[in-house]
């Protein structure tokens, strides 16, 4: 087992997003987004430990009103992990949300454009600490940048330069740096243009990507050209869907091009051999794949549905689950037989034998 891949990773700054590293020669770290109302505590609160679980390490949750600043104030203090709070137009909601205990603020500098309140937060970012995330949308772009390069790559790469030279000019200094669009292609290469140009730390992600499935192809088509390059130092992959399983989506897309550290888990697609229903079997699938989401484990999990390919994959991996009839599940370890249970132990059993191995240091 190994631990994380080291890539040549481009040499940036590091940002620091509560006790999170960002940037420098520090893992690439994968967050989320809440997606229910500021208002309702409890679920975001319930998001964020579901994020945390699946592996995140930071979260990001938007302030759109002044009245909510006590309700971010009480997730800040329920959360498990540092809060970023995202923040456009109102600069007020900027300056409450750092006197609440954010670790850190997104901000588009773009939508709040009266210089003086600029400098007020600048005064309070550097007082504070926190982390500065300026996000630059391709759906949000200054209009006279619009209407001298289009909606294009150079584009962004104006406006993240523009932003970041505004704060640094009122000291801010702990800055990362986000260029996306909905286009993987376009989000590829303004990062890569940014990237020449800056030692910024850089968010990475494809936004508004879509439904799962779409959702996660299309990050795929950009990360898998961006992290080759030694770009990214933090990533969000936006999906319509919950925040967990775009941490879980992140976390598999690091592992496929190898910076990432989480059981690889293969499975049977089943076929008219399998000994139980295929429902079944999906959802043991789909509970086990939740379960090891986050797990910080470089092996083989093989989840096999008969004796066709099952041996050859169960001697092939680190652990494995074979069913051998309709309450015969045979647990391997190593590539051996290790235990015989029944279909309703299975998945305990399975995990309990993968917590019992040694994580990589």
């Amino acid at each position: 087992m190994s631990s994380q891949v080291r890539l040549a990773r481009r040499r940036t700054r590091t940002v620091w997003v509560g006790d999170v590293p960002i940037g420098g020669d520090h893992p690439i770290v994968v967050q989320s987004m809440t997606k229910v109302p500021l208002e309702d505590v409890k679920a975001t609160v319930d998001q964020i430990i579901a994020s945390r679980d699946a592996g995140a390490k930071i979260m990001r949750v938007a302030v759109p009103k002044v009245q909510l600043l006590d309700a971010f104030q009480q997730v800040v203090k329920a959360s498990p992990i540092p809060i970023i709070a995202d923040v456009h137009f109102d600069p007020r909601i900027a300056l409450g949300v750092i006197k609440r205990g954010a670790a850190g603020l997104r901000l588009n500098p773009g939508n709040i454009s009266d210089k003086d309140w600029l400098r007020r937060i600048a005064e309070e970012l550097k007082q504070s600490g926190i982390a500065l995330r300026i996000g630059v949308n391709s759906g949000s772009l200054p209009r006279d940048l619009i209407e001298r390069y289009g909606r294009t790559p150079e584009a962004m790469v104006q406006a993240a330069l523009r932003y970041t030279s505004l704060m640094e000019d009122l000291g801010v200094t702990n800055i990362k740096v986000s260029l996306k669009s909905s286009d993987p292609e376009v989000t590829v290469e303004a990062n890569r243009r940014f990237a020449q140009l800056t030692d910024y730390p850089l968010h990475i992600g494809v936004t508004e990507a879509g439904p799962p499935v779409e959702g996660a192809l299309r990050s795929m088509i950009a990360l898998q050209e961006l992290i080759p390059m030694g770009i990214g130092d933090t990533i969000r992959i936006s999906l319509t869907s919950e925040p967990a399983l775009e941490v879980r989506t992140a976390n598999e897309i690091l592992r496929l091009l190898g910076v990432g550290n989480s059981p690889t888990i293969v499975s049977c697609p089943t076929c008219g051999r399998l000994q139980v229903k295929h429902e079944e079997f999906f959802q043991l699938a789909e509970r086990i794949a939740n379960r090891l989401t986050g797990v910080n484990l470089n092996v083989k999990v093989a989840l096999m549905g008969c004796v066709v390919n099952g041996p050859g994959e169960a001697g092939d991996s680190e652990v494995a689950l074979m069913v051998g009839g309709k309450d015969q599940v045979l647990i391997y370890y190593k590539g051996k037989p290790y235990k015989k249970t029944t279909w309703d132990k299975a998945e305990d059993e399975l995990v309990a034998l993968l917590s019992k191995l040694t994580p990589d240091k």
